[in-house]
């Protein structure tokens, strides 16, 4: 056989949890990312992206969430093009966790998907507000899911705990 006729592998299984690489004896290895990464919707566990659930209802992460500058600032990450950037924003700007920075960046993703125009550089505006009530909300749950019940683990009086960071009142 000649050179040519031979295919060279592609070592890329198309999964942000692995760093791919190719060895000429073995073939492709997909060898699992540090757990916590970022990925799309989550974070990287065992390989996987997972999203997670309660994510910010440690003691830590409320101390963050429950502070009423946290809305400031999510809404200032959200100008980043993506959810991904905005959750390594938000861990950068607030010392939130990588999953619970994750729900909010996946929310991001969400809410451009749905409402991108209306949402363009201010996931708080008006015209985001009713553009996302039109369509039932249909980032609030997965939000409330990822995140937890940030409504109940914030102390009484703290801006979190009369509403979500996505949610406005009706």
């Amino acid at each position: 056989m000649r050179l040519q006729d031979f295919t060279p592998a592609v070592c890329d299984d198309r999964n942000e949890c692995t760093d791919d690489t190719c060895n000429p004896a073995d073939g492709c290895n997909f060898t699992p990312v540090v757990e916590g990464t970022f990925c799309f919707e989550g974070t990287c566990k065992a390989g996987a992206c997972v999203v997670p659930t309660d994510a910010c209802t440690n003691a830590e992460d409320l101390a963050v969430v429950c502070d009423p500058g946290f809305t400031d600032e999510v809404e200032t990450c959200s100008d980043v093009p993506a959810g991904f950037a905005a959750a390594l924003c938000l861990v950068e700007n607030t010392g939130v966790s990588t999953a619970c920075a994750s729900c909010y960046g996946a929310t991001i993703d969400c809410i451009y998907d749905n409402c991108g125009a209306e949402c363009d550089g201010a996931v708080y505006s008006q015209a985001c507000d009713d553009c996302r009530a039109r369509l039932d909300r249909p980032c609030d749950a997965q939000h409330a899911n990822c995140t937890g019940d940030l409504a109940s683990a914030c102390p009484p009086g703290d801006t979190m705990s009369d509403v979500n960071a996505f949610e406005v009142q009706p």
